[in-house]
């Protein structure tokens, strides 16, 4: 019962962001993981996080103050797709 109702819960998460983007790359990873069945669940965070944290930041390198900016303007979801049930994303840096 618990777990049908924390389902509930990501799927209306998933309902509010999907009509609010652009929305932070980190919210939409919380409420879009996949499920713990799927193979390469791990490497979706793992890839994510990397254009999130990594790529992001040479944008910002040469600036005084590049973490500050990089707080100040995170990586966007801008726009998803599904296709055969995985989920993937459209991001932007501002």
């Amino acid at each position: 019962m618990q777990r049908q109702r924390k389902q509930n819960q990501i799927e209306e998460f998933r309902e509010f962001y999907a009509k609010r983007l652009p929305i932070d790359v980190t919210t939409w990873i919380r409420v879009n993981s996949p499920s713990d069945n799927m193979i390469y669940k791990q490497g979706f965070s793992d890839q994510v996080c990397f254009v999130r944290d990594t790529i992001n930041q040479l944008f910002y390198e040469n600036s005084q103050s590049g973490y500050e900016e990089r707080k100040a303007n995170p990586v966007l979801v801008i726009n998803t797709h599904t296709s055969k049930s995985i989920k993937y994303l459209y991001i932007k840096s501002t």
